[in-house]
């Protein structure tokens, strides 16, 4: 515990200021990219480049200041400020990492209605991937946390067993259990019978790998129940994203998992929702052993 708290980053309140709002900006340009409503006419790929654009100068002043830097001041000067191959590793390779540079530093401010919507997809998935790492250290202390408590005697961990079991009588039938679904891509190894195990689909590696669910009707939904895949690679599957729909088009974010997980259990208040997505919002390969939706 001692050595994962060291490595978290030095507490003070210009470096959660930063976070959270870097974290703000990329919920807010998500809902531009999946509004429950319609939006005024104009470029989406303009403003979510401003957002983008900010988020990834408050994430860098965050892990920054977190390493006890001073506060830089600008964007330009928090790029050149950041290890060259912490921003390699955020934007995936190379040529993403230029495309990135060139519509979030490189670009002007006139300019920005010349933003396209795959530039607009990489800076997306760059800014995830520093929130993502920005939190590592954190991860790594709810980790051993996690472990404490799995030391907690066998009497209470089995008292804990007996009451999911009796609440799970209360918590309704498995609107999932048809299996009726599409995913963003197919690993062609994996699609024969048990070809790979227990698990019932895997992507290809990619950007935002998504697995969507179709309870064949609107349906009150409250809960998911993620079972990650068992034998390896259970970090692919973090951070987790939940999100529902009524017509598989827009989509509402109901919850999401940050560290990583064996089974994952969240609750929500009801929705009604015909499709419930799970979605991978960085460049990884998705896949389980099983899906529960309540």
């Amino acid at each position: 515990m001692r050595e994962a708290r060291a490595r978290s980053p030095r507490p003070s309140e210009t470096h959660d200021r930063a976070a959270n709002q870097a974290r703000l900006l990329v919920e807010v340009a998500r809902r531009v990219t999946e509004p429950v409503e319609s939006l005024p006419e104009g470029s989406r790929p303009a403003v979510l480049q401003g957002l983008y654009r900010a988020a990834v100068y408050w994430a860098l002043v965050a892990e920054q200041v977190g390493q006890g830097a001073s506060s830089p001041l600008d964007l330009g000067q928090a790029w050149a400020a950041a290890p060259a191959d912490r921003l390699l590793r955020a934007a995936g390779d190379e040529a993403a990492l230029g495309v990135v540079r060139s519509a979030l530093i490189e670009r002007s401010f006139g300019e920005a209605l010349a933003t396209t919507t795959d530039e607009i997809a990489r800076c997306r998935v760059f800014v995830e991937a520093l929130l993502w790492d920005l939190d590592e250290a954190t991860r790594a202390v709810e980790h051993v946390q996690v472990q404490r408590w799995t030391r907690v005697p066998a009497v209470l961990a089995l008292l804990v067993v007996a009451i999911w079991g009796v609440a799970g009588l209360f918590r309704g039938p498995n609107l999932a259990a048809a299996k009726v679904f599409k995913t963003s891509s197919e690993y062609l190894a994996c699609t024969l019978p048990n070809k790979c195990g227990d698990l019932f689909f895997h992507t290809q590696p990619q950007d935002n790998p998504w697995v969507d669910f179709d309870l064949g009707a609107a349906k009150p939904v409250h809960r998911v129940e993620v079972t990650n895949r068992s034998d390896c690679c259970a970090d692919r599957a973090v951070p987790l994203i939940a999100e529902v729909s009524i017509d598989d088009k827009q989509w509402i974010q109901v919850a999401r998992r940050d560290s990583e997980f064996s089974v994952w259990k969240a609750d929500f208040p009801k929705q009604k929702a015909r499709y419930v997505r799970f979605r991978a919002p960085r460049n990884t390969t998705l896949h389980f052993d099983d899906v529960v939706i309540r």
